[in-house]
């Protein structure tokens, strides 16, 4: 008689498939915290592995440190949603509703994932890694920014006085800020600040 052997998944493989999921795991905790309320500098090492139901020591066998772990969920918004975003921010925008639209999904993006974009921004404050990480990211939005400023600049739209990378720098990280604010959230005044975080665009760029 015929014996069938069960086919078994090469030893590397399973490894490499068990660490990506602890991982993940690991991950999905400090998620769970920043969702939560918790801010970034009440999150330790600790609160990660009771959210994510490992041991301390185990989670220092998959991340040195809760930085680590932050620029992990930081890489999967800019993999998943953000490189499509700022791919194609400003290409195409013309006139204040060019910018409207822009803004409207930019700011959408912020919403979305505000507890991790605003752990992202505290914490570069105080790190270095999180820091070169952050800037990173509002760099990938500054680029396409300062081009469509210097576009608008050459064909007499936009005031030559002002210093196209800076003003870019300082309206992205504006908005960003903004996006972040508790009053981005209120019903009330959302749509009042949006529109006044368009007019200050419009303002700042185009010649009356």
């Amino acid at each position: 008689m015929s014996i069938v052997r069960p086919v078994l998944e090469p030893a590397s493989n399973t490894t490499e498939s068990r660490r990506a999921e602890v991982e993940q795991t690991i991950a999905n905790g400090l998620r769970s915290l920043l969702d939560d309320g918790v801010s970034w500098r009440e999150v330790t090492v600790e609160r990660i592995a009771e959210a994510a139901g490992i041991k301390r020591t185990l989670f220092y066998v998959y991340y040195p440190d809760r930085s680590s772990v932050l620029i992990r969920l930081g890489q999967e918004i800019v993999d998943s949603v953000i490189k499509g975003i700022s791919s194609h921010f400003l290409v195409d925008s013309t006139g204040v509703d060019g910018v409207r639209e822009e803004l409207t999904r930019f700011i959408a993006m912020m919403r979305k994932y505000r507890s991790i974009t605003k752990a992202l921004m505290d914490g570069s404050a105080v790190d270095e890694t999180l820091e070169a990480f952050w800037r990173g990211l509002v760099t990938s939005f500054v680029d396409p920014t300062t081009r469509w400023i210097e576009e608008l600049q050459a064909s007499g739209g936009a005031s030559t006085k002002i210093n196209a990378r800076m003003t870019a720098f300082c309206l992205v990280i504006m908005t960003g800020r903004v996006a972040l604010h508790p009053l981005a959230t209120d019903p009330e005044q959302k749509d009042e600040l949006f529109e006044s975080v368009v007019s200050i665009w419009t303002n700042a760029l185009y010649v009356p």
